[in-house]
């Protein structure tokens, strides 16, 4: 917690129209600062805004990455038919 004697009475309020002018001043009410920090609600609200974030819809395929070697299924057992060529494949065709 902060001491009441340090904490300023007010602080100044800048304007944006005119770098370094001062348009008016803020009082400050020291039972707002002197109260002690808790942790468990700055970390709940830090996990709150990081899960918030836009997260991808689901996991890239193998057929969305380009140039990848891997094949898209298996040669056989499947009941489609064999991959004859990727479309982002590196190799050369003839």
């Amino acid at each position: 917690p902060v001491l009441s004697s340090e904490l300023p009475e007010s602080l100044p309020i800048f304007s944006f129209e005119k770098p370094g002018s001062v348009v008016g001043s803020a009082s400050l009410n020291p039972k707002m600062f002197t109260v002690a920090l808790r942790k468990d609600l700055v970390l709940e609200v830090v996990r709150y805004q990081r899960n918030m974030k836009r997260q991808p819809q689901r996991t890239k395929r193998v057929r969305d990455i380009a140039g990848s070697n891997k094949k898209p299924w298996p040669q056989k057992g499947t009941g489609q038919a064999q991959v004859l060529a990727d479309p982002p494949s590196p190799q050369p065709s003839k």
